[in-house]
């Protein structure tokens, strides 16, 4: 199984290298890692020290923006790519989070699953959460969309659940949903990036 992840950047070295200091010390690494980086003082040289334990691919993109980065991290995609991680560049990871993702798809070897996200353990609980439900904005069940359209935190949890929806930045989806949205684009006017939507024309089944 090949993983390539891509990170959008901007202005952030320090947590760019927090990030790849994370990465280096995987049990599992990532078969490549794709960096767009929209900086006003590009961060290349920064992760040149990263070069001798990952496959970098650096990409400079300006003007910047996240959608516009991440398409840009698609288009660079290996041919053999089996499954893309989308990442923030504020992450840490724990050095077992890609060795348990690889785990998780071959356990689950189930050609439906498209997306899987990863646990974010500091994020902050809402403190209205009562007001919130009572509005339709929020849900007892994590990582639902309401009847309202708002969408409940996925919350750091002891084993695997199944969502509506997943973080943006802390992702992974396998390949063969951009295939498919490639054909569909010819007859498409917008892509969607941050895959939380799957509005025509482009469209995706799967879980």
């Amino acid at each position: 199984m090949k993983i390539v992840l891509i990170v959008p950047t901007k202005d952030r070295p320090k947590d760019i290298q927090n990030l790849f200091s994370s990465l280096i010390i995987q049990s599992r690494k990532p078969d490549s890692v794709i960096v767009v980086d929209g900086s006003d003082q590009p961060i290349k040289s920064t992760l040149e020290q990263y070069t001798s334990e990952l496959n970098l691919n650096y990409i400079p993109c300006r003007p910047p923006s996240l959608p516009k980065q991440r398409n840009v991290g698609i288009k660079n995609l290996p041919a053999d790519t089996d499954w893309v991680g989308f990442l923030d560049d504020d992450l840490v990871l724990e050095p077992d989070a890609l060795e348990n993702l690889e785990k998780l798809i071959i356990e689950k070897n189930d050609p439906k699953l498209k997306g899987v996200g990863l646990c974010i353990l500091n994020q902050q609980s809402s403190k209205m959460k009562f007001l919130l439900r009572f509005f339709m904005m929020s849900s007892k069940r994590p990582g639902t969309v309401t009847i309202s359209g708002y969408h409940t935190a996925i919350p750091s949890v002891e084993k695997d659940i199944e969502t509506d929806w997943l973080y943006g930045g802390a992702t992974f989806w396998s390949k063969d949903i951009f295939d498919s949205w490639s054909r569909q684009r010819r007859n498409a006017t917008i892509i969607t990036t941050k895959f939380q939507s799957q509005k025509k024309p482009i469209s995706v089944s799967g879980k």
